[in-house]
């Protein structure tokens, strides 16, 4: 992206592309243009540097040229030291500006001080924006993720989703768009879970450029060399795989040291002096990475992530998973189109390499393991004798030696044989095995199956631990990143297992289910969740989840039959139940009303 067309270079290395620049196009082009043309309200949610503000710049310009009305605002200008009164009317002061509004922000500000803030954001987009502007409208939001940080931002994402679902009742508001642009998840944007998350928007993903389209760049480097051009660019190509900001920087570079011909090799060797020597360590691009990832509480677990993909395995992408999401939005990793994950491009995975994963790996002292692990051994001797010598059953001896075992190990293999010897003991010590895994930190209960370094010589046992932990996983972030591990498992292990298969997948089906409900398509969510069920009708937090999905839809009599077959399958899920119904109004005056229709709720309305 590139080129201005008078004093300044061609290729232009980060930063926001002039409107005269050299500009490459990308099918997210025409695919956002086209969207807000039609007033699809639009989130363009992708790692820093891949040309995100230069596409808003030159979509809301062609918008503008259509005779769309258009703001951009960027939320680091209104800053984040301010309280919510001062954030608001910073952006209501924007709109104003670039909207060319007639009104007296301020004074109409202080007039409505009645109201919450909230309320006259929301107020001035119907009252003054819309009424003043009788043609189409489209708002940018960008750098959204400066947001994160503030306590009261949640209120104005979700007054853009009132604005969005006001559409069903007032036509005027078709009028009005909203793009949001930063480097974040949209699950993030409204950060209290107890509230309906923003769920709106179609999500314009932008790709690295591929050859055809960075052929718009051919013009700078035919400027050094019009015969080697296009064998340039493609070496280029080759290091950076088309992210935007590292093949403007390795075209700039070239241009800038060009004194005669360009093999591979000297492209080579430029992207190593660039990016690979210990002089480019602070490279800002790849000093992004590090910062984030050394930032990030998570980066034990992180890095175990991020080392299976760099090793080639098989890691499928899942949306709703906050690790695999992080590492896309750093950019260290990208969607193949079979819908796996791998590492962006050469660069990173040069830069980025196991060695790195290895150094950048919280530490943990041998010496406190091994002392640990010895007296944890000395103590599960002695307890083995103690109870033999007790007279204790041999049951209960064979429970003692796992749990200490299982207690004293740091390998995910040794944890999952002993977690399988508990389960196999029956109920009772089933119970103690939960009680145990639960007991471990988020890290520990996901290393059980993201570290297992040959599941398929341990199917039984892993096939035993997964069908003993897998239906008490909640819907959370955490525990659907838990059951993507376990399906990431069972696939290994399917040849050899093939009652892995069925398995795998109910839990597959499940895991799109809770995907589809989180995104608000809760018709979606009921196909997938029955999909589950037709694998396995004894899950009944598959039930569960399928009952909440039918009470989104106002559909309370398939709500309460799977809410019954909870309690059927599951008594403990009582409280569960019960909330679910007192949650839901209509779910809830229903069952007053046709309580003989389902016997095994009654209860809960007397």
């Amino acid at each position: 992206m590139a080129h201005a067309r008078s004093t300044n270079p061609f290729f232009t290395v980060g930063g926001t592309l002039p409107l005269d620049a050299a500009y490459v196009v990308r099918l997210t082009d025409e695919q956002l243009l086209h969207a807000t043309l039609s007033g699809e309200y639009c989130n363009v949610l992708t790692p820093r540097q891949t040309g995100k503000s230069s596409l808003m710049v030159r979509t809301a310009d062609l918008l503008r040229r259509e005779g769309t009305r258009t703001a951009v605002i960027d939320l680091t200008d209104i800053g984040t030291e301010l309280d919510a009164e001062a954030w608001y009317l910073g952006l209501v002061t924007r709109l104003k500006s670039q909207l060319g509004l007639a009104v007296d922000e301020r004074a109409w500000w202080e007039a409505h001080a009645q109201q919450g803030v909230v309320q006259r954001f929301s107020d001035f987009l119907r009252d003054v924006l819309l009424e003043e502007i009788a043609g189409p409208v489209v708002v940018f939001v960008d750098e959204i993720d400066s947001t994160l940080g503030l306590s009261f931002t949640d209120d104005f994402f979700a007054a853009i989703r009132a604005a969005y679902n006001a559409r069903a009742s007032d036509p005027a508001y078709n009028r009005l768009t909203f793009v949001l642009l930063g480097v974040v998840r949209p699950a993030d944007l409204i950060k209290n879970r107890s509230r309906t998350p923003y769920n709106i928007g179609l999500s314009v993903n932008l790709k690295d450029f591929s050859l055809e389209e960075a052929r718009a760049l051919l013009p700078g480097l035919e400027a050094i060399s019009a015969e080697q051009a296009e064998a340039i660019l493609k070496r280029v190509l080759h290091w950076t795989g088309g992210h935007p900001y590292l093949t403007q920087k390795v075209c700039a570079e070239i241009v800038a040291t060009s004194d005669g011909g360009w093999t591979d090799e000297r492209i080579d060797q430029l992207v190593k002096r660039l990016f690979l020597a210990d002089e480019a360590r602070k490279e800002s691009n790849l000093q992004y990475v590090r910062d984030r990832i050394h930032e990030s509480r998570d980066r034990e677990k992180i890095l175990r992530l991020y080392r299976r993909v760099l090793a080639g395995k098989s890691v499928p992408d899942e949306e709703r998973d906050p690790l695999k999401s992080l590492l896309k939005l750093i950019g260290l990793l990208d969607v193949t189109p079979g819908g796996t994950l791998a590492v962006r491009n050469r660069i990173y995975e040069t830069v980025f390499d196991a060695h790195w994963v290895q150094e950048t790996m919280p530490k943990v002292t041998p010496t406190r393991i091994a002392i640990v692990a010895t007296a944890v051994a000395v103590v599960a001797l002695v307890l083995v004798g103690w109870l033999l010598y007790s007279g204790q059953n041999r049951d209960e001896v064979r429970a003692q030696t796992y749990t200490e075992q299982f207690l004293g190990a740091q390998s995910a293999a040794v944890r999952v044989n002993n977690l399988a010897g508990l389960f196999r003991l029956g109920d009772e010590f089933a119970t103690r095995g939960r009680d145990l895994f639960f007991g471990l930190d988020a890290d520990g209960q996901l290393a059980m199956f993201a570290d297992l370094n040959s599941p398929d010589q341990m199917g039984n046992d892993l096939q035993t631990v997964i069908r003993g932990l897998y239906t008490h996983l909640e819907d959370n972030d955490h525990h659907s990143t838990l059951l993507a591990a376990m399906a990431t498992d069972l696939e290994q292990i399917e040849d050899a297992f093939p009652d892995s298969r069925i398995l795998c997948g109910e839990i597959k089906a499940w895991l799109r289910g809770r995907t589809h409900f989180q995104s608000g398509d809760y018709g979606d969510a009921i196909d997938a969740y029955d999909q589950a069920i037709n694998y396995n009708a004894q899950n009944s937090a598959t039930h569960l989840d399928c009952a909440l999905a039918h009470a989104r839809l106002d559909q309370p009599d398939e709500a309460l039959a799977d809410l019954s077959r909870v309690i059927e399958l599951d008594p403990g899920r009582q409280a569960q139940v019960a909330n679910v119904i007192e949650s839901a109004p209509v779910l809830r005056d229903y069952l007053v009303n046709h309580r003989t229709d389902f016997p095994a709720l009654a209860a809960f309305v007397e």
